[in-house]
């Protein structure tokens, strides 16, 4: 029998991540249940939710161990009825990024509806463009300074391309994390994940010009929320599709990871551990601090109220 690749053997080891320490979370925070992205800024962090267009200052008090508003939050220039699906932000050390999905979404099917008029519902897929944009707000996030749309990188890219007029959740184009980087952004897509394995990060300037798509073999899953750390980034994973499945939490150097002939994917992309996922989906992850041998994230987890806020320290990979 061939020798397993380092990755397979790295998947199959036995890892484990120390038990993460909840948080309380006070009043306006307790009631959510729809975050999907964290950022820490100067004076604290800032969330998103994804069934609106909001962005909510937040504190963390870690030694009383409590999540807490730090000022009312702010709404981007979207229609109140419109949605901006905001998954993924970003600081770049002076001002805020929040991206949308850029997905297209198949509207649900409905039991008070007749088959037929649910199989109306598949029909047509809908093209929704507040999810289409990436924002960059002033600090405060008092006003909006620039917004552009990924779209015409994607549509120009002969892998991606294919994957716009498919819906997120069936494996189309779905952005979920975000993080700078060397004068760099950096989007991480839940999917499409091809041949099973791949997902891609796509890196641009500011000005949304592209850099360098790049690949990662996250084992079947797709990114679900990206951070910036010294030599590389953290990363979660998870199912690509609305399914059941693991979420793991991973150290990239920043490389690209596709494998082959002389590639060490073992040093580019280590996978640190099992995130519990009982409590909702772990989909928000930010630095609050670090030490020599250890990070200390925040965790927000999406479909539980109150977002089951964590800080869970991670021991830094040798």
């Amino acid at each position: 029998m061939a020798p397993l690749p380092l990755l397979a053997l790295l998947l199959m080891a036995p890892q484990g991540l120390p038990p993460a320490r909840s948080l309380e979370t006070g009043p306006g925070l307790r009631e959510r249940s729809d975050w999907s992205a964290v950022v820490a800024v100067p004076g604290g962090f800032v969330a998103a939710d994804d069934e609106g267009a909001r962005l909510w200052p937040l504190r963390l008090d870690a030694e009383a161990g409590r999540l807490e508003l730090r000022g009312k939050p702010w709404r981007l220039p979207v229609p109140e009825s419109e949605e901006a699906d905001l998954e993924a932000l970003a600081w770049d050390g002076s001002r805020l990024w929040a991206a949308g999905s850029h997905s297209r979404v198949r509207r649900r099917l409905r039991e008070d509806r007749s088959p037929a008029e649910n199989r109306e519902r598949l029909r047509e897929p809908r093209d929704e463009p507040w999810r289409r944009r990436v924002w960059r707000l002033a600090p405060d996030g008092s006003r909006t300074e620039e917004a552009f749309s990924l779209d015409p990188l994607l549509a120009a890219d002969p892998v991606l391309s294919p994957f716009l007029a498919i819906p997120g959740k069936e494996n189309g184009v779905d952005v979920e994390a975000l993080a700078w980087r060397e004068e760099s952004l950096w989007f991480g897509f839940r999917s499409p994940v091809l041949r099973g394995h791949l997902a891609p990060v796509l890196r641009t300037t500011p000005a949304g010009e592209a850099r360098a798509l790049l690949w990662l073999d996250l084992g079947g899953g797709g990114l679900r929320a990206l951070e910036t750390v010294e030599g590389g980034f953290l990363l979660i994973s998870g199912p690509p599709r609305d399914v059941s499945g693991d979420f793991h939490l991973w150290f990239w150097s920043g490389e690209d990871a596709t494998p082959g002939r002389g590639q060490e994917t073992g040093r580019i992309l280590r996978r640190l551990g099992t995130l519990p996922s009982g409590a909702g989906r772990p989909e928000g992850l930010a630095l609050h601090r670090s030490g020599p041998s250890w990070w200390e994230v925040l965790v927000l987890h999406d479909g539980v109220p109150g977002g089951a806020p964590a800080l869970l320290r991670v021991p830094r990979p040798r």
